[in-house]
This record gives C-alpha cells, sequence and structure tokens, in this order.
C-alpha cells in the first residue's frame, strides 16, 4: 500500500509540502531493500493499478519522475526519513 500512495501522491503532485525520496530521473528507490521503479515485478509496477484505484493519473507517472523524482508527503517521514519508513513498512509484509 505505501507503494501505491507515493504512486498516487507524485503523479497528483497535491499542494502539501512533499519530500523526494528519488532524485529526477532515478529508477532506482533507496532503503532497505532498495528498489527499482522499472522492476516489471517489483512493488512499484505491482502498485500502479492501486494507485489507479485511489484516483492516480498513472499516465503521467514517468514524467513526473522524470521531472519530480518519486515524492510523498513529507509529513510521512519522521525521523529516519524514507529508509526507516520503506524498513518498516516492508519488515511488516515479511
Amino acid at each position: 500500500l505505501l507503494c501505491a500512495l507515493a504512486v498516487a501522491v507524485t503523479c497528483s503532485a497535491p499542494g502539501a509540502d512533499l519530500a523526494v525520496v528519488a532524485p529526477p530521473r532515478t529508477v532506482t528507490v533507496p532503503g532497505y531493500p532498495a528498489t527499482s521503479l522499472a522492476d516489471e515485478d517489483g512493488p512499484w509496477q505491482r502498485a500502479l493499478p492501486a494507485a489507479r484505484e485511489l484516483g492516480a493519473d498513472t499516465s503521467v507517472f514517468w514524467d513526473e519522475i522524470a521531472e519530480h523524482g518519486l515524492r510523498v508527503p513529507a509529513s510521512w517521514l519522521a525521523h529516519g526519513g524514507w529508509p526507516a519508513l520503506w524498513s518498516r513498512a516492508h519488515a511488516r509484509r515479511r
């Protein structure tokens, strides 16, 4: 669900204060484990249908990645930033 929410935010670019998780034109997303936005079998590509269900226009995903990078609301990132959030979310999936 975290990937779908991040994709939805990246695609819609809401007025909220956004933090860059992966810089523009970068497909590697940091954290443990590191992931790739382009991996067809990875969590980001699998999250696209769920992001569409959340109302995101995922046809703009790669354009937004190229221009702004992968972004999430800054309020999601407490101490430890994205790597800590991603690690916690991944640990719960096991």
